[in-house]
């Protein structure tokens, strides 16, 4: 709550939990909320067959009215137009989308937030600096893409050139601590080249998501992309499952390239959470479609080589560049723990 989210006592707190998703964390947090004096709701998500859901009117009333939202839910409002509203209006959230007991002590309470987060403004500093980036996925596969002009890193953050050039620099993810934040689990960095330039092949090999059964991968498959579009997916099985997505979602750009993603979480392992598969330390994840309820996925490669101008940044997933030196188990730290339940044997 301090480190994080900068929660103040005068402040309000909003979980957002969902049916069949672990309760007990919620519970945790909104007493250690309450015990410190703040206005503290648990709000219970309905259930949904999609990931992105919209939360009914009087949820979305009180997302509207709180200072902080924090969302535990399986399923997201991320994409949710009274989430939105609430960011407008000057709302923090913050999204662990899934995140039970063992989750949350792993990859937030033995991990120094604020540590990857300022790794990750380092290496979005470097991103801001370079103009090329290329990268090897392993069988061949490469991709490249041009990252803009230095001097117009700021007039590309204008939205009318983000939406049509697509050229961006997101703030890291980890802390979320003021008004209008949207934030996650720390350890990602997103980024986008200019739409036109980005070609080439990447072999995709960690997960997809949507749709859930490809998360993670059973096996591996390659994808062609030319000026900015996936142009060609090898039809194993995911690839087709892939494919059928894109064609659902032509409309809202199912085959565009929205963005590139960096891992620097060094806890994360990959496993059965998106959120957690796209922070694991050296992994690239590629985002299709432009967002909006079910018109996201992203695409994650394991442990690829990447280079910013020519200079190698992350060889097979280990950080390799001379200006981001860094001691791993300087990111660990010892947790207390989340205090589970136990029942005795009968």
């Amino acid at each position: 709550m301090s480190e994080v989210l900068a929660l103040e006592t005068d402040e309000s707190l909003l979980l957002l939990t969902s049916d069949g998703a672990p309760t007990e964390l919620a519970s945790q947090i909104a007493q250690r909320s309450r015990d410190s004096g703040r206005q503290t709701d648990v709000s219970t998500l309905p259930p949904s067959v999609s990931f992105y859901v919209e939360p009914p009117a009087e949820i979305a009333d009180k997302m509207r009215s709180a200072n902080v939202i924090l969302e535990l839910a399986s399923n997201s409002t991320y994409y949710s137009s009274a989430m939105r509203d609430a960011v407008r209006g000057g709302a923090r959230t913050f999204f662990l989308s899934g995140i039970g007991p063992e989750e949350f002590e792993t990859f937030m309470l033995q991990v120094s937030n604020s540590r990857v987060h300022a790794l990750g403004q380092r290496l979005m500093a470097l991103l801001k600096r370079s103009r090329r980036i290329e990268v090897l996925s392993g069988f061949g596969c490469g991709l490249w893409a041009s990252l803009g002009p230095a001097w117009a890193r700021e007039l590309l953050q204008l939205p009318i050139f983000r939406r049509y050039l697509n050229a961006f620099f997101d703030e890291p993810t980890g802390l979320c601590r003021r008004p209008s934040t949207q934030s996650s689990l720390a350890g990602q960095v997103s980024f986008s080249g200019l739409r036109a330039t980005i070609n080439g092949r990447l072999n995709i090999d960690g997960a997809v998501f949507p749709p859930e059964q490809d998360c993670p991968l059973e096996e591996s498959f390659k994808i062609d992309v030319k000026a900015g579009r996936v142009v060609n997916v090898e039809p194993t099985s995911a690839g087709k499952r892939l494919s059928k997505w894109m064609e659902e979602n032509r409309r809202t750009g199912g085959r565009e390239v929205m963005h590139f993603s960096l891992g620097v979480n060094p806890a994360a392992r990959f496993g059965r959470s998106i959120l957690i598969n796209e922070r694991v330390f050296g992994a690239l994840t590629i985002g299709i479609g432009y967002g909006g309820k079910r018109s996201h996925t992203d695409l994650v490669v394991t442990s690829p080589s990447v280079w910013l101008d020519q200079k190698p940044l992350f060889k097979k997933g280990e950080l390799v560049h001379p200006d981001i030196a860094f001691l791993r188990s300087s990111f660990v730290r010892p947790s207390p723990g989340v205090q589970r339940t136990t029942r005795k044997a009968e």
